[in-house]
């Protein structure tokens, strides 16, 4: 394709694995790219650097404050994880490109959540903070043994500065016990949140990696 964006993506970690999906929106499909030839993508070299390991990710979810970050009370343990972005781009063909889209453009703003499974139900805090609208700032940060250089491990940090609890099912099975699924979705943030990176703008959601590569897809 000679151009593509990101419609949405979606970073899944459980005790399975951790996954990437990627959903693009292109334009004009080229079967005779003299760039990105058959040849160059057979000789692509598969991944070297080491995989992200759901016994990697600690999450943490508190009080938004513009003062107090997130501490070793704010930790929540969770069974699945699942980041989820979505653009809202559209496009249609038109005058100038036949029967090609035209670019792409927002129709709606775009939304990010995020999806907790806890592993069982002891209290009702994330109900309350539900039915409240509490303001809540997270991070969730996945630290691996492997370095890039002398102290600096091989890391991926997801920050949402400002969220609310979007939903908060109880999941009740038969005999089961029962559990909680939280869904977070980030809000535009009117201030900083205290311990988070230092950002040019204040954004909904932040992502930082370490990888040792310049050029990294989630930058």
């Amino acid at each position: 394709y000679l151009s593509s964006m990101v419609q949405a993506f979606t970073l899944e970690a459980s005790p399975d694995g951790v996954s990437l999906t990627v959903e693009l929106v292109a334009h004009s499909l080229s079967r005779v790219s003299s760039i990105n030839t058959s040849a160059t993508m057979r000789a692509l070299l598969p991944a070297t650097r080491p995989r992200l390991l759901f016994t990697d990710l600690v999450c943490r979810v508190g009080a938004q404050s513009a003062n107090t970050p997130l501490s070793s009370s704010d930790v929540v343990t969770c069974t699945t994880w699942r980041l989820r972005l979505e653009n809202a781009l559209a496009a249609a063909p038109g005058p100038r490109t036949g029967t090609a889209p035209e670019e792409y453009e927002r129709d709606a703003l775009p939304q990010v959540t995020i999806s907790l499974t806890l592993p069982r139900h002891t209290a009702d805090l994330w109900q309350t903070r539900w039915g409240t609208s509490a303001v809540l700032m997270a991070d969730f940060i996945f630290t691996r043994t492997a370095t890039v250089g002398p102290g600096l491990p091989y890391k991926l940090n997801v920050y949402l500065p400002y969220c609310q609890v979007d939903d908060a099912p109880l999941q009740i099975a038969g005999a089961s016990v029962p559990s909680d699924t939280i869904i977070l979705r980030a809000l535009a943030p009117s201030a900083a949140s205290a311990g988070f990176p230092i950002m040019r703008h204040l954004t909904p959601l932040a992502i930082e990696v370490v990888s040792g590569i310049s050029q990294h897809p989630l930058l």
